[in-house]
């Protein structure tokens, strides 16, 4: 199974995938799930590999900008680097530039090497990525999560990336635990109204995976 997930920058999608996977993790947040109506595809119950459309991305920027292989780009994404233009700036300068030869570009480098197993893609921001996993392996193995969590900043509305899957449908909204039904009602005002329709899964994720919801929870 191949499970995509889309949240705004600083949610969370890296954090969510090193506490699914046991690696090193600071960040102690649980999660609520909720399940769309319709979904009857299962959520993530053990580990899965980490693949990331961007990481690709990421390499060919780095050497086209005379940069080390072990630039922290995580620390100085918004920055200025060069022509008044972020390092972030230049990912998205770039990669559009490839899709527009073939919109899957990236998505098949990601890909190039996957045979079979699970795996949970960190940064889904596009339908063309989804179209072409789901090409790959058929939709029935694609799962869709959406995470949401109030501290994460809004991006600004002319954000070239980071609203393209808001008016999406997932199979699968993740909050915080804490006030989650807060967090949803918020994710449905922010996001999407269709949040509001979906069902409060009877388990959430920690660093055990999957727990029992307990009365109260």
């Amino acid at each position: 199974m191949i499970y995509l997930i889309s949240a705004y920058k600083g949610t969370g999608k890296d954090t969510l995938y090193k506490m699914l996977s046991g690696g090193k993790c600071t960040a102690k947040f649980k999660w609520s799930v909720y399940r769309y109506p319709k979904c009857d595809k299962p959520m993530i119950t053990q580990t899965a590999r980490r693949i990331a459309f961007a990481d690709e991305l990421k390499k060919v920027v780095k050497r086209r900008l005379g940069l080390p292989p072990d630039f922290d780009e995580k620390k100085f994404k918004d920055r200025r680097i060069r022509d008044r233009m972020s390092f972030r700036d230049f990912c998205i300068q770039i990669g559009e530039a490839k899709k527009k030869g073939d919109p899957h570009y990236w998505a098949k480098k990601a890909f190039k090497d996957y045979v079979d197993g699970d795996v949970l893609v960190t940064d889904w921001r596009f339908q063309s990525e989804l179209d072409y996993v789901q090409s790959l392996v058929g939709p029935e193995n694609v799962v869709t999560i959406r995470l949401f969590r109030q501290g994460a900043p809004v991006p600004d509305d002319d954000d070239p990336i980071e609203h393209q899957l808001d008016r999406y449908t997932p199979d699968y909204l993740i909050v915080p635990l804490k006030k989650d039904s807060d967090q949803v009602a918020l994710a449905t005002k922010r996001i999407n109204p269709v949040f509001s329709q979906y069902d409060k899964c009877d388990y959430y994720l920690d660093h055990q995976y999957i727990r029992p919801v307990k009365k109260g929870q």
